[in-house]
């Protein structure tokens, strides 16, 4: 991963794509997740982080029995970036094909919402791995949402 992010670093800071404002791009990984020599260099977050600021964004698809979701959730807390497991070739399939563009849509960026009462106390926040129970003065805090599904009864899904 951080070969691939060096590589597609060089591509954007070598062409005037940096510059657009007005689209954004997207760069779609598919990775076990679990870097091959060594640790990661210290300059990959940052690398991640400058491009994000560029509006180079991020979706991972995880894939492999030992997929590492504790460094996909450190990677993904950056804006407009995102991750996914699957765990088959269906799963697979229905994410790549039928929810493509779910995956890859950014609605909103640096969403905070706070609780205008103390009546009421958060127990857990399901889909922000930002949430920190010890900050209930924010209830939800995240860097993007990305849209989702609707199934027959309103539930939403990716």
């Amino acid at each position: 991963m951080n070969v691939a992010t060096g590589c597609i670093a060089s591509l954007f800071d070598s062409s005037s794509l940096m510059t657009d404002n007005e689209y954004h791009n997207q760069i779609l990984f598919l990775t076990d997740a679990q870097p091959n020599q060594g640790n990661l260099y210290k300059n990959f977050y940052s690398r991640i982080e400058k491009l994000a600021k560029h509006r180079v964004y991020k979706t991972f698809i995880g894939v492999g029995i030992d997929l590492n979701t504790q460094l996909l959730s450190s990677i993904t807390k950056n804006c407009g970036a995102n991750y996914f497991s699957v765990h088959d070739s269906k799963n697979f399939l229905q994410l790549s094909d039928k929810d493509f563009c779910l995956i890859v849509t950014q609605l909103i960026f640096n969403v905070k919402m706070k609780p205008e009462s103390d009546l009421f106390d958060v127990e857990h926040a399901c889909g922000s791995s930002e949430w920190d129970k010890a900050k209930q003065d924010e209830l939800i805090k995240t860097t993007t949402l990305f849209p989702s599904r609707t199934d027959d009864e309103g539930y939403r899904w990716v």
